[in-house]
């Protein structure tokens, strides 16, 4: 079911626009009972994890989520390509950045997405 639900989203014809002319996209990841935001660059081939989830030090995000971000960026570049013609997005050379400024205070899990995508305190 979940193949056939992103095909549906990467029809243009169903979508209304071209997915294949985005240079950004963003994907809530719900990941060890916490919200998490990948946001793929296709042309600039990066990966930025936001996880709004207290830690230290900064390499903890990226002992927490590169092997999924990794596996995530090539799963989703493979369906792009087999979608849109293959090598139109390389699957391999991306840089993965783990920011901190995402980072709050512990809260409920609940607002951690909101936290992600809003940078603010709720």
């Amino acid at each position: 079911m979940l193949p056939y639900l992103i095909y549906m989203m990467m029809d243009c014809e169903k979508m209304g626009y071209r997915i294949d002319w985005l240079k950004k996209f963003m994907f809530p990841v719900n990941f060890m009972d916490c919200w998490s935001v990948y946001i793929l660059e296709k042309d600039k081939k990066i990966v930025m994890v936001l996880d709004p989830t207290e830690t230290y030090p900064e390499d903890e995000i990226k002992i927490k989520h590169e092997p999924l971000a990794k596996k995530f960026q090539k799963r989703f570049c493979n369906l792009f390509n087999d979608v849109y013609g293959a090598g139109l997005v390389e699957t391999t050379g991306s840089s993965f950045v783990y920011p901190l400024e995402a980072q709050h205070e512990p809260c409920s899990r609940s607002v951690h997405l909101h936290h992600c995508l809003s940078g603010s305190s709720v």
